[in-house]
């Protein structure tokens, strides 16, 4: 522990609480099914928590279904969201939009977390850079927007933020098995 940790863990306590209420806001704020693409993504996490199965995409553009596209992507963050929408599943779509949007929020805190690690392992004890770069991702705009919306994107931007912190953290350790089995 360096001698700036504590006042950069309740640095970065503070961004994190100021990113939840911005987060929350922003994904009660808009409307639903304003945000592009997102109710195909609803639509996509709806049919995997019904059906248990992936749909198929047809070869006719004109036959695909309410997902569109989303069908031919990874399906990671639609299970993830099953639960979400079984849980929600007697409620309204407006309601279920709004609990799925909430859902996604851990995945914008954890990619900010995961900032500030990734800064701690390069800047121990520059209390500008441990500060500035969690801030920064933060209230980047697209990242804020991303995990306040029902989209894979987050997910995405979130595990490949966490990858970045075990790869730095693997540079300074030596890649140790523990590590290079979780990378």
């Amino acid at each position: 522990p360096g001698p700036v940790d504590a006042p950069a863990r309740r640095a970065l306590l503070l961004v994190l609480g100021s990113y939840l209420l911005l987060a929350l806001a922003y994904g009660a704020v808009v409307p639903v099914f304003e945000q592009p693409d997102e109710h195909t993504h609803f639509f996509m996490a709806q049919h995997l928590a019904e059906t248990g199965q992936l749909p198929v995409q047809p070869a006719d553009e004109d036959e695909r279904g309410p997902w569109e596209q989303q069908g031919s992507q990874p399906p990671l963050y639609y299970a993830l969201m099953t639960p979400v929408y079984l849980l929600s599943r007697g409620a309204s779509v407006e309601v279920q939009q709004y609990l799925l949007r909430l859902a996604v929020i851990p995945f914008g805190l954890l990619t900010v977390f995961a900032a500030f690690r990734t800064t701690r392992l390069l800047f121990p004890n520059d209390w500008f850079m441990l500060i500035t770069v969690p801030a920064f991702v933060a209230f980047q705009p697209q990242i804020s927007y991303e995990a306040a919306m029902v989209n894979n994107d987050i997910v995405a931007i979130a595990i490949f933020s966490l990858l970045i912190w075990g790869i730095v953290a693997g540079m300074k350790r030596a890649f140790p098995v523990r590590l290079c089995l979780l990378l």
